[in-house]
């Protein structure tokens, strides 16, 4: 059991590496910054082995891998959400900050 918790949290670990850098890759042009574009592909390519691997070393059932992937995608997810409501949070207390002064 131990060895599963240790496994999940290494896999969400790199999920969240991979989304991360796909939003950095997001903003770069690939004709204004050719090197770190393919830097920033090869890196999401690798995390997202990194994360299949994970996944077949759980030795589930097919049905199992994908409860337990539409699961840690779903946390991954929210806690994407939370930041972006964090930040959009800050930024408006920012900007009533500004326009009080």
């Amino acid at each position: 059991m131990r060895q599963t918790v240790t496994r999940t949290d290494t896999l969400v670990k790199h999920q969240k590496k991979a989304q991360m850098l796909e939003e950095k890759l997001a903003t770069i042009t690939q004709k204004a910054k050719p090197r770190e574009h393919r830097r920033l592909r090869w890196n999401i390519a690798r995390e997202k082995v990194l994360v299949s691997r994970i996944v077949r070393e759980l030795k589930y059932t097919n049905q199992e891998r994908k409860r337990l992937l539409d699961k840690v995608n779903k946390t991954v997810e929210a806690i994407a959400h939370a930041g972006a409501a964090d930040s959009l949070a800050r930024r408006e207390s920012m900007s009533s900050r500004a326009a009080k002064s």
